[in-house]
């Protein structure tokens, strides 16, 4: 059985619209940006730092604490942590105790290695063309092409730099994932009923 699916995506892949759907479909809660607000009630910290800082590298990688050393929010550790690293933690911490409330989808910030060893988790990453990708941009923004361009670009190396700091495993790469799926090549509908599929199928 699977209890909690986190979604990995390439920036306009569609990821946020599909997650919300899958949760929809099997009734449980899809989390994204509501973890900037509970993550920064939880650790007294300003919802601004937690929205500036979010899904950034440490800029320091000295006071970085990989997920494999540290599983934990390291609230007494002597060493200064960067603000990028203050709120990966305590994102981090915002996601076991959501996941400990039952089954749910999380979106990005590392969930799945966050959740690492839990019976009933799946990783799943949605990509695209990088083409596709922009025209979702200029679609959805009404930029230029150049614009899209430029921050399609942007948002995939912040996302990848932010994920190969702090999770265990390699932004992209097949072996990090349990599904990947290519949405060029479906709709958001498609995507959607292909990890329902997949989910019913392991059950």
């Amino acid at each position: 059985m699977v209890h909690w699916i986190c979604i990995s995506r390439q920036f306009a892949s569609g990821g946020r619209e599909i997650g919300q759907k899958v949760a929809q479909a099997l009734g449980i809660p899809c989390y994204d940006r509501e973890l900037i607000t509970q993550s920064a009630e939880e650790h007294q910290l300003s919802a601004d730092v937690v929205r500036d800082n979010e899904e950034f590298a440490s800029r320091h990688l000295m006071f970085s604490y990989p997920l494999g050393s540290m599983k934990a929010f390291p609230s007494s550790y002597k060493e200064p942590m960067s603000l990028p690293d203050q709120v990966f933690y305590a994102q981090a911490d915002t996601i076991r105790r959501l996941a400990d409330k039952g089954p749910c989808i999380f979106l990005g910030r590392c969930a799945g290695d966050v959740l690492e060893g839990r019976h009933g988790m799946r990783r799943i990453f949605l990509y695209a063309d990088f083409e596709d990708r922009c025209t979702r941009v200029m679609e959805q923004t009404g930029c230029t092409l150049q614009e899209a361009q430029a921050l399609v670009k942007r948002m995939d190396k912040r996302r990848a730099a932010y994920y190969n700091c702090y999770a265990n495993h390699k932004w992209g790469e097949a072996d990090s994932f349990d599904l990947a799926i290519n949405r060029s090549t479906c709709s958001i509908e498609g995507a959607v009923q292909t990890i329902l599929a997949y989910r019913n199928a392991l059950d």
